[in-house]
């Protein structure tokens, strides 16, 4: 089983809180920016269907940005 241990996510409900509080010159706006090309960032169910192409792979997630 492969697990990957250092994934992120951006939920749609927390970017677009943190699209309200960022400002051009916050280093979290770049995150805001990449999410909106890497469609698996904030959808879920779109992480889903590119996992279940692999056999035994599972992710443990954690928030994109802020870092914390």
């Amino acid at each position: 089983m492969i697990i990957d241990a250092y994934t992120h996510i951006l939920p749609q409900k927390y970017q677009a809180g943190l699209e309200k509080k960022v400002t051009d010159r916050d280093g979290s706006l770049n995150s805001v920016r990449y999410a909106q090309t890497i469609p698996t960032l904030v959808d879920v169910e779109a992480r889903f269907r590119v996992m279940d192409g692999f056999d035994d792979y599972i992710q443990v997630v954690s928030v994109a940005s802020p870092p914390i």
